[in-house]
């Protein structure tokens, strides 16, 4: 069984975990701010101490490639990358929004996750898992969004939604009564790491990732 170490620093949460056989093993989250890319190599060394593991013992690594901050996207796909090139081993690129929604098959709904971009804008998708189905059905792929143009979308599917991420607080005087988000500021280390066992086979070469940003940094 392969064993499998995941990044995620699409938000301002540095997350890590681990999995093997289709079980998390352990995962670490963390708001570290900027410090992310001064502190993520000893936090997983952290997690894979505690596992009594090594970073020989890795057989594959899956990082988030996006979309979502700017500066932790490159720190957590830099690292990612760099770390693969070390070991020989390969690399599965993990989208940020389906992690994020990946542990609630069991939520009988539109799932709708979202990060906040910036003003009345967010990084948005739309999935629904059907019975038997892994990965779920994307209804709308990841895009940079209005917020009321990806609530439009979802209200036009006619179901019931169920929104995902803290982010959603900041358009509550949008949202329908009965619209109750799940607060997760980031995607799981776990998730992260159950999707890279999925799509292991889909893995590329480290220096083929690429980091799907969707939209420039700001500048100035």
């Amino acid at each position: 069984m392969s064993f499998v170490l995941s990044i995620d620093c699409c938000s301002r949460w540095t997350n890590v975990g681990c999995a093997s056989g289709g079980v998390v093993l352990g995962e670490i989250q963390l708001n570290v701010g900027r410090k992310q890319s001064a502190l993520l190599p000893g936090i997983v060394d952290g997690l894979l101490r505690s596992l009594d593991k090594s970073l020989h013992d890795i057989d594959c690594i899956a990082v988030t490639t996006g979309p979502g901050y700017f500066t932790g996207l490159r720190v957590g796909v830099s690292y990612a990358v760099a770390l693969a090139e070390a070991l020989s081993v390969p690399v599965v690129p993990v989208g940020t929004l389906e992690a994020m929604i990946y542990d609630l098959s069991q939520i009988d709904c539109l799932l709708v996750p979202l990060l906040w971009a910036r003003r009345e804008e967010v990084y948005g998708a739309i999935y629904e898992f059907m019975p038997s189905t892994n990965p779920p059905v994307s209804i709308l792929p990841p895009m940079f969004i209005p917020f009321q143009d990806l609530m439009q979308k979802a209200y036009d599917q006619g179901k019931r939604i169920q929104w995902v991420g803290e982010d959603v607080r900041r358009f509550s005087s949008y949202l329908e009564e009965n619209d109750l988000p799940v607060n997760r500021a980031c995607a799981r280390a776990g998730n992260v790491a159950l999707i890279g066992q999925r799509d292991e086979r889909m893995a590329l070469s480290p220096w083929e990732i690429s980091v799907n940003y969707l939209r420039g940094a700001d500048m100035g």
